[in-house]
């Protein structure tokens, strides 16, 4: 009784084991040897079924599959990289509007004296509310 290739896991017996010698031929891994098995075994003229399962398996569908991941990936970075920029937009607003109260605060009390160092106390004590826990 002869005994499957690869410890008996690539044959075309079943589904399951049909599927792992698909994926290994699309893969480019051992598939001559597949192939040689195959031929042994049915016909000389499986080889046209394993070139037509590289070049429209391997060559088409892991370019499609790549493409499709570089698409997303594009993608992602692009709504990541708005959502920064509306983020450092919204902080120097706030940060601007921050700095001018202070300043105009500091100048109506002060007579526009200390004005700086009102100001650096104001942000500091900004910063240390915004990174309290809520």
């Amino acid at each position: 009784m002869h005994k499957n290739p690869f410890q008996g896991s690539v044959s075309f017996d079943n589904i399951g084991f049909a599927w792992v010698a698909i994926f290994l031929v699309i893969s480019l891994e051992g598939w001559s040897d597949i192939m040689h098995y195959t031929q042994d075994a049915h016909s000389f003229w499986n080889w046209i079924y394993f070139v037509l399962l590289i070049v429209i398996g391997a060559f088409f569908m892991i370019n499609l599959c790549l493409v499709v991941i570089a698409t997303q990936f594009a993608e992602t970075k692009r709504r990541e990289t708005e959502r920064i920029r509306q983020e450092r937009k919204r902080m120097q607003s706030c940060a601007s509007l921050t700095s001018s109260e202070q300043g105009a605060n500091a100048s109506s009390k002060n007579g526009g004296n200390d004005s700086v160092y009102a100001a650096l106390v104001k942000m500091i004590a900004h910063f240390s509310r915004r990174g309290k826990p809520r």
